[in-house]
């Protein structure tokens, strides 16, 4: 029963943790791209549906522990674009959906973005998020009483336990959130997703300025880290 609990028990902070630390990036992504509020709904949604299924399948298949998510440079890099619509942004998607699997099929490209240095990798990835790192002492200015309490929260629990440091945040942001009645601006009452069927749009120049670097964004700064530990366990 403790095995059991314990397996439950991390399964869940991975999910939290993962979840809660990125999802803000997600949302913010959709909003950047001019998707409404039931769309972005749709977005997170079927996110989450697909990565569960996905995961689940893939655990069963080879037997190892195995978690897809969604690439939270891309979705930063996304977050940092003006003037592209959601319907050119999915056709963009696409596209990095169909590069993305011919990587995987055809390996001397693998290889070739596996060469990327990790320095460059690890600056593509900084470049993106640094804007989101910055964003915070925007918000200090606006609500202190609920930013001030999570950065000192972060660090205490850092100190103790770095893999629950995000956990503990987001834990204490919803309460503080509701302590301060924050709760409130919450437009509409809560209930289960509506999904809604977005028809692409294959615009070539969103496609070279988004798609291209989206898909080398994930790829370097993502994915690349995935391939050092697959090689260090020699996969």
């Amino acid at each position: 029963m403790s095995v059991k609990l314990s397996v439950a028990s991390t399964a869940l902070t991975a999910v939290l943790v993962g979840f809660g630390g990125s999802v803000a990036i997600v949302l913010a992504a959709a909003q950047a791209v001019g998707a409404t509020g039931g769309q972005t709904s749709s977005w997170i949604a079927a996110l989450c549906l697909s990565m569960a299924g996905t995961s689940a399948l893939l655990g069963w298949m080879h037997r190892i522990p195995i978690i897809t998510a969604w690439s939270t440079p891309g979705a930063a890099l996304i977050a940092s674009t003006t003037g592209v619509g959601i319907e050119a942004a999915i056709g963009a998607f696409l596209l990095v959906a169909a590069l993305i699997l011919f990587t995987a099929l055809f390996k001397p490209l693998g290889e070739l973005i596996a060469r990327i240095p990790a320095p460059i990798a690890s600056a593509m990835l900084a470049g993106v998020l640094i804007q989101f790192v910055v964003a915070v002492f925007d918000h200090l200015k606006d609500l202190p009483l609920l930013v001030v309490p999570l950065l000192v929260l972060f660090f205490l629990v850092r100190l103790l336990d770095a893999t629950v440091a995000v956990l503990g945040v987001f834990g204490g942001g919803i309460a503080i959130t509701f302590a301060l009645g924050l709760n409130s601006e919450i437009d509409g009452p809560l209930g289960l997703s509506q999904f809604e069927l977005i028809v692409p749009r294959f615009d070539a120049a969103v496609l070279i300025g988004l798609a291209l670097p989206l898909y080398l964004v994930t790829m370097a700064s993502q994915n690349l880290p995935g391939f050092a530990v697959l090689r260090a366990a020699g996969v």
